[in-house]
Order: C-alpha cells, then sequence, then structure tokens
C-alpha cells in the first residue's frame, strides 16, 4: 500500500528534526522574550520606585515617582499640590490680597514695619529662604525697600520676618506700614 505522502515524509521529518533541535531549548526562552514584549519587568518603575499619575493624591503620591502634567498650559510640568513653595502678596498694614496667596497660614504686622508671616507645615524658615519685593501698585509712596529678617527677630519661632522701609525725606531709611510687599519660597 503507497503513503500518502508519498516521498515526502522524509522531507517532512527532516524539517520537523531540525525545528526541533534548533528551537527545541530556546523554547522557554522565546516564551520570556514575549513575557518582556508585552510587559517588561520593572516598567512600571524608575530607580526601584513605583510612579503614580499627576491626579494622585498627596497621600497616593507620597514616597513615588510622580507624572507630570499631559494636558494643558502647564504640559510637562508638575502639579503644584506637589511642590511645598509658598508665595503670598500682602497689603500694606498685613493682609494677604486673595487668590495671591498659597502656603501662608497667617500674617500679622505687630510694629511698624514689622510683618510676621506663618508658612503652612512643612515649610521650615530655618531652612528655606524668602524672597521679598516691594509691591508699588498698592504700596504708599516711594523710594520703598522690603527685606527678609533671616533670625526672624520680632515674630513667634517658625514665622518668617519682613522689615519694610519707605526712604524719608532726610534721605535715611524709616521703618513704614505702608509698604505692600510679594514674597515667595522656593
Amino acid at each position: 500500500m503507497k503513503s500518502k505522502l508519498g516521498g515526502k515524509l522524509p522531507i517532512v521529518l527532516s524539517v520537523t528534526a531540525l525545528v526541533v533541535a534548533l528551537l527545541g531549548s530556546a523554547t522557554p526562552a522565546i516564551a520570556h522574550g514575549v513575557q518582556h514584549a508585552l510587559f517588561a519587568h520593572n516598567s512600571d518603575k524608575v530607580d526601584g520606585k513605583h510612579a503614580v499619575a499627576s491626579t494622585a493624591s498627596l497621600d497616593q503620591a507620597g514616597g513615588k515617582l510622580v507624572a507630570t502634567l499631559s494636558t494643558g498650559p502647564n504640559k510637562g510640568r508638575m502639579a503644584r499640590k506637589f511642590i511645598n513653595s509658598a508665595y503670598a502678596k500682602v497689603n500694606a498694614g498685613g493682609t494677604f490680597v486673595a487668590g495671591w496667596t498659597r502656603n501662608f497660614n497667617a500674617v500679622t504686622n505687630p510694629s511698624t514695619g514689622l510683618y510676621c508671616l506663618q508658612p503652612a507645615a512643612g515649610i521650615d524658615p530655618t531652612k528655606s529662604p524668602l524672597i521679598v519685593s516691594p509691591e508699588w501698585s498698592t504700596s504708599l509712596g516711594n523710594d520703598l525697600f522690603v527685606y527678609w529678617r533671616s533670625s526672624g527677630i520680632g515674630c513667634p519661632a517658625g514665622w518668617y520676618a519682613v522689615l519694610t522701609y519707605q526712604l524719608g525725606g532726610d534721605a535715611t531709611a524709616d521703618l513704614s506700614s505702608s509698604v505692600a510687599f510679594a514674597a515667595y519660597v522656593p
């Protein structure tokens, strides 16, 4: 009886033997390669740290890498809630300007030309500088000066101290509470 494969059986067996010989021990490696192609080991980590989206809460992001914003005018930047900076616009006399203040809890004007700014938790005046500048639009007068007093003298511990001056007619700088200013903690 004649085989249906005819004389092709030896060729089929030879090709099968060749494939098994070449790939027989490589099959697990190929499977592993496919697994890497679908999901590489640690692809959800950078330097061993997990990452979270920019929409994550502060609690969810704790100890993890945070993605930058993916849309809008701040695309590619960190969401502000993850940056522990502070800023304020302070009116002459000692009140914050609404909408221009972040991560400051309170401001006082305990004496002429002295302002005390209480930063939010996590901002330490002994470790983070305060950058200040006169705010000319809402100040009274000319020749205005604003300085950060790094010692904090005159203010409660843990608060920033700011001194404001106006140059008097006799060319001396006098403490003044007529100076509005902007403050920034990087």
